[in-house]
């Protein structure tokens, strides 16, 4: 197969084959957050919530998250690392970690500042 057959096979590679952008959950996060600073919202309720949205609470404070962004079947295109990218320097502390099971991790994210995240990563898919 020569190269121009290969890119005539994928068209369009810099989209993902399936798009797991849900741009409700980002306003679902920042909609429940306000609720839990406001005292309407119990702390083991809140856990279980922020773990089902990959926002993992940090030992010292539960002001800050670490986000994992999952990678299915480890494949990720070249807008969504430069967008993961942008995130991390504007949220995070300007740096990603990318973890032997298929993710990546934005470590000291504000607590409000996750559904930004969750709201610009379901922008790229």
């Amino acid at each position: 197969m020569t190269i121009s057959n290969l890119k005539q096979a994928y068209p369009d590679s810099s989209k993902p084959k399936i798009n797991w952008a849900r741009i409700e959950e980002a306003e679902n996060f920042a909609k429940t957050v306000k609720l839990y600073r406001q005292g309407k919202y119990d702390e083991d309720s809140f856990r279980r919530f922020r773990l089902q949205h990959g926002a993992y609470g940090t030992r010292m404070t539960s002001d800050y998250a670490m986000v994992r962004i999952k990678l299915p079947a480890g494949e990720i295109y070249p807008n969504q690392l430069e967008k993961i990218s942008q995130l991390s320097e504007q949220f995070s502390i300007g740096s990603a970690h990318f973890s032997t099971r298929e993710n990546i991790q934005l470590h000291w994210v504000i607590l409000e500042d996750v559904s930004e995240i969750l709201r610009g990563l379901a922008e790229v898919g």
